[in-house]
């Protein structure tokens, strides 16, 4: 597109620069032969549109602060994921999949309390399959909802998996602020537009600011 190679080449500005300052300087001081007091006035379009060409630089200031943050907050996520998975992983290893024996001190529930482990040990082992082995770049979603429903009664099963809650809930916590942040770098058509036209309203500024001076010099 001719607006991108115009607005992003250094070269092509300048060279644009020159054109306009010859073209309005023909128009205005060699035809037109402004006034003074028009010039006067005219100093009130130079300066909005050298503002309307300044505007866009707080959608880049927008867009390169978002994007510094959002380094940060993917690590947050990616550091949220891996507490969640290895929770799960140890989990599954260690205490949620352990043998139980029957002896004369166990309970009088003690079949409930172990089908109620072995349950937990399949569901823990589910879960861990169905983990990615990592959610960067894409981030996709995970919920507790997500899973299928594990019943226990027991309180160490009860505790672990209200930790288990907390941990899916950090993740989509800094999930969301990746989210934000991504849509606050998005620009949308009209600010694109905007931003490759700021470049050439900045020039007419300038173009338009030497024809005054050219104008004023020719009045001496």
């Amino acid at each position: 597109m001719w607006l991108i190679r115009m607005s992003s080449n250094p070269l092509l500005l300048l060279a644009l620069l020159v054109l306009l300052a010859v073209f309005l300087h023909l128009i205005l001081v060699r035809i037109a032969r402004l006034s003074a007091k028009t010039w006067k006035k005219m100093e009130y379009v130079i300066v909005g549109i050298a503002i309307l060409a300044v505007i866009p630089l707080a959608g880049n200031v927008r867009t390169w602060s978002a994007s510094w943050h959002l380094s940060t907050a993917e690590s947050r996520a990616i550091g949220a994921f891996e507490r969640l998975r290895e929770t799960i992983m140890w989990g599954h290893r260690t205490y949620i999949c352990r043998e139980f024996q029957r002896s004369e001190y166990s309970p009088e529930d003690f079949d409930r309390i172990v089908a109620e482990y072995h349950a937990a040990c399949d569901w823990y082992g589910q879960v861990a399959k169905v983990l990615p082995n990592k959610v960067d770049p894409e981030f996709g979603e995970l919920t507790m909802e997500s899973l299928p429903p594990l019943l226990v009664t027991d309180s160490i099963l009860v505790d672990s998996l209200a930790d288990l809650r907390v941990l899916f809930e950090e993740y989509a916590a800094r999930r969301e602020d990746i989210l934000e942040l991504r849509r606050t770098m998005a620009s949308t058509v009209a600010e694109e537009f905007y931003q490759l036209l700021a470049p050439l309203l900045l020039m007419l500024a300038a173009a338009l600011q030497i024809t005054k001076i050219t104008a004023d010099r020719h009045r001496l």
